[in-house]
């Protein structure tokens, strides 16, 4: 994504009701942002019972005219549509090669798929386009039953204090460039277990209450300084810190903010992709009522910083450019991650997170690929 204009954005379909509830959202935003929309049916992979080729034949010669007819629908719409069959075994696989292939700034598709069951959640498709995604990923999920409003659409924010989980703020700012949006920053600080005021020894280390307290008034100034940096690019129009179990916490704000879309990196604080791959992301695609912006840790998003940005300098004729892999880029932003955890002031973690938002503004890899 550049300025105002969005290039692609791809829309998975595999021929059901369910899966085309993703095309109101992809058109709405290729309207606005002056994207093409990729229509893809990854044909062969939905033959899941029969392995006999005349099957196989009839679904491949089916899927281009359904989606040439899909197509015509939108093309009336005035938006501007291609159309793909992606051939293979593995529909995410297809999904997301052909997302690296066309190099799409944007994958819109439901969460649930054929037969009505929730496949692409529960039989691992768009868990598996989610982990290897080169591009974020707009879920449209079971219990969104409303279109977005006219207007000015409202987002929901949840962040840890990350630069990885930051990376959605980058996301939604793009997207402002070129639609109308305001955002609520959120916060969730997760209370001691039980056992913490049980008298059990726990097994890790956890917060206690007053370092709870603690944990809020910090995440309260961070959020505020973070509302202050964005406020520009993205205007935000509430900043709220609660204590709570994440997904619960983040569907209620939702709820009570009325919001009309939750944005959120699939890697948080801690590197093991929390948010998404963890029981909250679970949690979260079955209490979710709106859609789901999600920002995979596969993809590299360059930081925006602005003018005024102690961060941002000229970078000297006498740098020396070194090419580095998508695994060495990773290699580096995670041991950033892991200094910026073990910082022991405010102070020293703004530097670190400095330092990586730095490296991320001038990283360039040399290849996007999908991680396995």
């Amino acid at each position: 994504m550049e300025g105002c204009h969005m290039g692609t954005i791809l829309v998975p379909l595999d021929g059901s009701d369910m899966s085309e509830r993703a095309l109101p959202f992809a058109v709405r935003l290729a309207r606005e942002t002056g994207g093409t929309l990729l229509l893809v049916r990854a044909a062969l992979a939905y033959v899941y019972e029969s392995e006999r080729i005349s099957d196989v034949v009839r679904l491949d010669h089916g899927a281009q005219p359904e989606l040439d007819e899909v197509a015509q629908k939108v093309r009336a719409m005035n938006v501007t549509v291609e159309t793909s069959v992606a051939h293979g075994v593995s529909a995410a696989d297809s999904i997301v090669g052909l997302a690296c292939e066309r190099a799409v700034d944007l994958i819109v598709m439901s969460s649930h798929g054929r037969g009505g069951l929730g496949r692409f959640i529960y039989g691992s498709v768009a868990d598996r386009v989610l982990r290897n995604a080169p591009a974020p990923v707009l879920m449209i999920t079971g219990g969104t039953h409303h279109l977005w409003r006219e207007g000015t659409i409202r987002a929901l924010m949840p962040l840890d204090g990350s630069a990885l989980s930051g990376r959605s703020l980058l996301t939604l700012g793009t997207l402002a460039r070129a639609m109308s949006i305001e955002a609520v920053l959120l916060r969730v600080i997760e209370p001691p277990p039980p056992d913490a005021t049980l008298g059990f020894p726990p097994t890790y280390a956890v917060p206690m209450p007053m370092e709870v307290d603690g944990q809020v008034l910090h995440a309260r100034g961070a959020l505020d300084d973070e509302a202050q940096r964005v406020r520009g690019t993205v205007p935000i129009v509430g900043v709220r810190v609660e204590v709570g179990q994440v997904a619960p916490t983040i569907a209620t704000v939702a709820a009570e903010e009325k919001v009309d879309l939750i944005v959120m990196s699939t890697h948080g604080r801690g590197g093991i992709s929390r948010m998404v791959m963890g029981s909250a992301a679970t949690a979260m695609m079955q209490r979710a009522t709106v859609p789901l912006l999600l920002v995979p840790h596969t993809v590299r998003t360059r930081a925006v910083l602005a003018p005024t940005d102690p961060r941002r300098r000229p970078r000297p004729k006498s740098d020396v450019t070194v090419t580095l892999t998508p695994l060495q880029v990773g290699y580096v932003e995670y041991g950033l991650e892991m200094v910026l955890h073990s910082a022991d002031d405010r102070a020293s973690a703004e530097e670190v997170q400095g330092l990586l938002a730095t490296f991320e503004a001038f990283a360039e890899p040399s290849e996007m690929v999908p991680h396995t």
